[in-house]
């Protein structure tokens, strides 16, 4: 059980992390990204991938009846899960050239250029920096009673002056509950692993929106 606690705590943690990182560009400094702006092509990415199944659903469950047995039960039935799937993704999408971060700069590259007050400025040898951080991803069900699995993004990007300040930053995410992304059952995953990257390409595609929308 203390395993799903600290997994629900880290999720809770990147989340809030991620609500405080905002910052407004002053719109003073705008003319100044005239200058150029590079995307660097490297992207920060969590080191596991982010997992919530069924079993984690029902072992908090089962926990919440209280008592040694369904504490015991519970916390048995979603930890093991808990544990080995975020391991498996990460090596199934390595086996299979699944690159997240990629989508994600391929995504945010496409949408930042097709900006007219953008579409200028972004070039490789521009003086200030685009950085991306991808502070969470993976796959979970919306809830207990689902047998589909949605994916998890989340992502940081700032915008750095040629001194290495942060002028303008912004974070947002998309959770199992959207209504935006298609679920699938958790063996189609591992089946096809188009699956895999067309979930994560619908989830780049959304989160990076929602992202450059603060770019103002």
């Amino acid at each position: 059980m203390q395993h799903l606690v600290r997994w629900f705590l880290f999720f809770l943690m990147v989340f809030l992390a991620g609500c405080a990182s905002n910052i407004k560009l002053d719109p003073t400094t705008k003319p100044r990204l005239d200058a150029g702006v590079a995307i660097n092509p490297i992207v920060a990415i969590a080191d596991q991938p982010y997992f919530f199944g069924r079993a984690q659903t029902w072992g908090i469950a089962l926990g919440a009846l209280g008592g040694p047995v369904g504490g015991a039960i519970g916390g048995g039935v979603g930890a093991t899960a808990a544990r080995n799937e975020p391991e498996k993704i990460k090596q199934y999408l390595a086996a299979k050239g699944i690159d997240v971060s990629s989508i994600v700069l391929e995504e945010f590259t496409r949408q930042i250029k097709n900006r007219p007050d953008f579409a200028d400025r972004i070039r490789d040898d521009g003086r200030f920096q685009m950085q991306l951080e991808i502070l969470m991803y993976g796959i979970s069900v919306p809830s207990g009673f689902s047998s589909d699995y949605k994916p998890v993004l989340s992502l940081r990007a700032s915008l750095m002056d040629p001194d290495g300040g942060i002028i303008w930053q912004s974070y947002d995410w998309i959770s199992p509950k959207n209504s935006k992304t298609n679920g699938h059952p958790y063996d189609r995953y591992f089946d096809n692993p188009e699956t895999f990257k067309t979930v994560f390409k619908s989830a780049a595609e959304i989160v990076v929106s929602l992202v450059l929308e603060k770019l103002e």
